[in-house]
């Protein structure tokens, strides 16, 4: 049986408002380019930990491509006893689909590792975790919160950004 060894450290990354620039110039943004406009590039990065490795995230491009689709994972097993989804990351340092499986109050995750840098061929070696539900769904509360708190301080419409409405949704089942 695979070991629960996934951990999530948000850190406590700094968010500003957008530059006014910014603010004008898009006119269908997403949560992944609001996210992008709310941190500096050296802002204080996510640690994703998977059995001993560690991973880490940065806020304005890591998090920023993965926000929708953490999201609809959290909804997705928060929202049901059992089942099963895919889920892809689109980042560009943090390439993979996860494929969660879960019931009886357990997730398992068997992930494709695609690209993760230094990390690629640890993480290869070790694809899969298995852990209590609520546990993995909590690894994901502090997170989304600062990604939400981000959007929330941007200075956007945030009924005009897409994608929104999904992560208050998964933070509401989260509560």
């Amino acid at each position: 049986m695979p070991t629960a060894c996934f951990a999530i450290d948000a850190g406590r990354p700094r968010s500003h408002a957008a530059p006014a620039d910014e603010l004008a110039a898009l006119d269908d943004p997403g949560t992944c380019d609001v996210i992008q406009d709310c941190f500096d590039l050296d802002a204080e990065e996510l640690t994703l930990r998977w059995h001993a490795t560690q991973v880490s995230l940065s806020y304005k491009y890591d998090l920023s491509f993965m926000c929708d689709d953490v999201s609809a994972m959290v909804i997705a097993v928060a929202s049901a006893d059992r089942g099963q989804v895919v889920i892809g990351f689109p980042s560009s340092d943090f390439r993979a689909v996860w494929t969660l499986t879960w019931g009886d109050g357990r997730v398992r995750v068997d992930a494709a590792w695609d690209e993760v840098g230094a990390a690629t061929a640890a993480l290869r070696a070790a694809p899969t975790i298995e852990l209590a539900t609520r546990a993995f769904l909590d690894a994901w509360r502090r997170p989304l919160e600062i990604l939400a708190a981000a959007l929330a301080g941007s200075g956007y419409d945030l009924a005009r950004v897409r994608g929104v409405p999904a992560l208050h949704h998964a933070l509401a089942l989260l509560a």
